[in-house]
């Protein structure tokens, strides 16, 4: 169930990439958010699994809760970035990055006063040297090419708006699920999430509206865009099922992977290409995150 979790959030990620380049980062994000949260509300309403009830959720709006409130605030924020450094990409960069994220996660359970234990942080400088491989090796794709220095300078500074936008969207997850999980301690999972995205969504709409930039997608993007909602809300209802499951703990360490099916899926599609210096580098960040999480 990880693993379908991670190929599902990895071909999200693709999608991201492809429509945000015709329909632009807000249109995109309002509508997916949408379709995802009316597809976990649907299935919150039907309820197959027992993971929540419409009353509570209504309790859990009422009461405003200043954890679910934050987690939708850098949701939100999360996600223009996510969304912005997959717009410029390339994928190779972004996805390692923006995977940093259980790390920053790590870093807030520690001084929130979990135990941590002393060899998950030599994993930390590993993930470190995995993101500088991947970036030594990008800057070398350029050097044998005859260009002009504009287009050295816009490379360059197209490459620093593509980190920037994932090393915050990374630390804007990390902060979320931190939130989220400290809201799930006394409310139901299903419930936070939907509460939760409900503030991220009504935050984008309204910068949509302020923006003046929201207009009525074409059916095939329609489609497509409640795909990817369908595709979010699926994976993280995967991860939370097997919950029930012996070794639950395997979902969320397969689901963590996901970038490697975006960088596989990239290359099959998109043909973007991949140095030995890059193939290392990502596996370096992935298989330190893998060891983290099973650590």
């Amino acid at each position: 169930m990880g693993l379908i979790a991670a190929l599902l959030w990895g071909l999200h990620d693709l999608l991201v990439r492809l429509l945000t380049q015709r329909l632009g980062i807000l249109i995109s994000l309002t509508w997916v958010l949408f379709f995802g949260l009316a597809f976990l509300l649907i299935v919150s309403i039907i309820n197959p699994l027992g993971l929540s009830t419409p009353s509570n959720l209504a309790k859990i709006l009422l009461k405003l809760d200043w954890t679910i409130c934050f987690s939708g605030i850098f949701f939100a924020l999360a996600c223009l970035a996510l969304f912005q450094a997959f717009k410029i990409g390339p994928i190779v960069i972004v996805a390692p990055i923006i995977g940093i994220y259980p790390i920053i996660s790590l870093i807030l359970a520690h001084f929130s006063g979990n135990l941590i234990k002393p060899i998950i942080w030599p994993m930390v400088f590993f993930v470190v040297i995995g993101i500088g491989l991947i970036g030594v090796s990008t800057e070398s794709q350029i050097s044998d090419k005859k260009i002009t220095y504009k287009q050295v300078n816009n490379f360059f500074s197209s490459r620093f708006i593509a980190i920037s936008c994932s090393l915050i969207a990374a630390m804007c997850f990390s902060f979320t699920f931190h939130l989220g999980q400290t809201s799930a301690a006394s409310n139901n999972l299903i419930d936070v999430t939907l509460a939760s995205r409900l503030i991220t969504l009504l935050i984008i709409f309204a910068i949509c509206i302020f923006s003046m930039s929201f207009v009525l997608p074409s059916l095939k993007e329609l489609i497509t865009l409640s795909c990817m909602g369908l595709l979010d809300v699926s994976a993280l209802l995967l991860v939370f099922g097997a919950g029930s499951l012996n070794s639950a703990a395997l979902a969320p360490v397969a689901s963590a992977n996901f970038g490697i099916f975006t960088l596989i899926l990239a290359y099959l599609i998109l043909g973007e290409t991949l140095s030995i210096r890059q193939v290392l580098g990502i596996l370096c960040v992935f298989s330190c995150l893998t060891l983290i999480l099973l650590v």
